[in-house]
């Protein structure tokens, strides 16, 4: 973990002057295809600026500040989230009995962070779409002691091969040139830290529901 604080210390620097060059050189270019060229620079250090920043969460996260909070605030503030995040107007989701669960003492911002990353999981699943159908479920479970909520999508769904590797940090399925992030592995560390579970069921082309339980306590 501190190797990889350390290095992403060190590649932060160099890319910040390259990506600060290739915005000035492109407000002084006349030249469409060169222009386009910086562009594609540009936007390359930012993609490698973002899977820096995510090393660094995951490697140290900072320790979590937990508190009472409404799941029901925790998955309207997730889908807002991840609408921005994919440049959608908004994001369609269906949620069934979330409002009247009770409240659970987790850490705001890291739990809103790790169902955004499941959510933008399931928008991908569309493969191409800006997305699809997405429904969230709330459950009470263990004598009222755990809140689960089930994120289910009817995307493309994963193979047995692809579901034991998907909380692994970088591993990805999409094709070589797609983004990668850390996507399911960052939500699993986030929602540890919380004491809280992650669990993965997916058939392939039918879709994959993600299942995660928060404590009340």
């Amino acid at each position: 973990a501190e190797m990889a604080v350390g290095a992403a210390h060190e590649l932060n620097n160099p890319l910040a002057v390259i990506s600060s060059h290739a915005q000035l050189l492109m407000q002084s270019e006349n030249d469409t295809a060169k222009k386009q060229i910086l562009e594609q620079i540009f936007q390359r250090t930012q993609d490698i600026s973002d899977i820096i920043t995510d090393l660094m969460s995951f490697a140290r996260p900072r320790d979590p500040y937990k508190h009472l909070v409404a799941p029901a605030v925790l998955v309207s503030e997730a889908i807002e989230k991840t609408a921005r995040l994919h440049n959608l107007p908004q994001l369609t989701v269906t949620l069934k009995d979330i409002e009247p669960l009770p409240d659970v003492f987790v850490d705001k911002t890291q739990v809103i962070q790790a169902i955004s990353h499941i959510l933008s999981n399931a928008v991908e699943s569309y493969l191409g779409q800006d997305s699809g159908p997405i429904t969230i479920e709330g459950h009470l479970l263990n004598e009222n002691t755990l809140v689960e909520i089930r994120i289910i999508d009817a995307g493309c769904g994963m193979n047995e091969a692809t579901l034991r590797q998907a909380t692994r940090p970088f591993f990805s399925a999409k094709p070589a040139g797609r983004k990668r992030g850390m996507g399911l592995a960052h939500a699993q560390r986030l929602l540890s830290l919380n004491n809280a579970s992650l669990r993965l069921d997916s058939i392939p082309g039918k879709g994959t529901t993600v299942t995660i339980r928060l404590p009340r306590v």
